[in-house]
This record gives structure tokens, C-alpha cells and sequence, in this order.
């Protein structure tokens, strides 16, 4: 198993090219991630809303973009 942030685009990147040679190859990608803050909407601070999209949404189409292009190359 290899982890990676996948709110950070480097570590996205490196954990690609990483998976790619210690596993020769990408087979199958899991990508788990997600987060929350739960309370009332007016409680909720800007900054936490905006994590929550960039973790659950944004950062979640990195891998995806990553390893496609090795999966289709290989017809993974």
C-alpha cells in the first residue's frame, strides 16, 4: 500500500510514479478519501468549508488524473 495527501498535488504525483515502479504497473486505484465538519450551517467557518470541497471533491480527481493515463497505456 502506498498513502499519499491527495490535497497535495506533489505527493499525488510522487505516489504515481512510485506505485507505477514498485508494483510494475497500476492495476486498480482505491481512492478513499474524505472529510467533515458537522454542526449548524451558520456556525461553520469559511476555511472549514473550503477544506472540506478541496478534500472531498477537488482532491479526489488527482489520483484519478494521475493513474489514468498509466492504466489506459496499459489497459489496466
Amino acid at each position: 500500500m502506498i498513502k499519499c495527501d491527495v490535497r497535495n498535488r506533489e505527493e499525488v504525483f510522487n505516489c504515481v510514479k512510485e506505485a507505477s515502479e514498485k508494483f510494475n504497473g497500476i492495476n486498480i486505484l482505491i481512492n478513499n478519501a474524505g472529510k467533515g465538519y458537522f454542526g449548524q450551517v451558520e456556525d461553520m467557518k469559511y476555511d472549514h468549508v473550503v477544506d472540506v470541497f478541496e478534500t472531498n471533491i477537488i482532491a479526489r480527481l488527482r489520483p484519478r488524473q494521475n493513474f489514468m493515463p498509466i492504466q489506459l497505456k496499459e489497459k489496466g
